[in-house]
């Protein structure tokens, strides 16, 4: 019974070590896309105010039309009007990371 007892002990000891080192993970994991977020999010507002600067301000980059007021109003750093930022939400949803890629890529090689 003792080392059924000292098994399940050691047992519970590692869950609770691993269950720690997954939440540092996701904690980690989660700061990490924050930050590359706030770095888009700044990236984007120096091009808004670059483009102030050649009165280019409030064109879309894809599409070259007017960005709607009310969309600039929302988001003042937008750079594609509200239909070309729908196709390239969608498009970005779509897309297979580089890294997924070259894996399915390598697997295939293999076989």
């Amino acid at each position: 019974m003792k080392n059924h007892s000292d098994f399940f002990q050691n047992l519970k000891g590692d869950v609770a070590d691993l269950a720690d080192e997954a939440e540092e993970v996701i904690e980690r994991d989660l700061i990490y896309h924050l930050s590359l977020n706030e770095k888009q999010e700044l990236e984007d507002i120096n091009i808004a105010l670059k483009k102030i600067e050649e009165g280019e301000y409030g064109t879309c980059v894809s599409c070259g039309s007017e960005i709607p007021i009310e969309r600039l109003k929302v988001k003042p750093n937008a750079r594609y009007c509200t239909k070309c930022q729908e196709k390239h939400e969608r498009d970005k949803r779509h897309a297979v990371p580089s890294e997924e890629t070259e894996e399915i890529s390598n697997n295939e090689n293999e076989e």
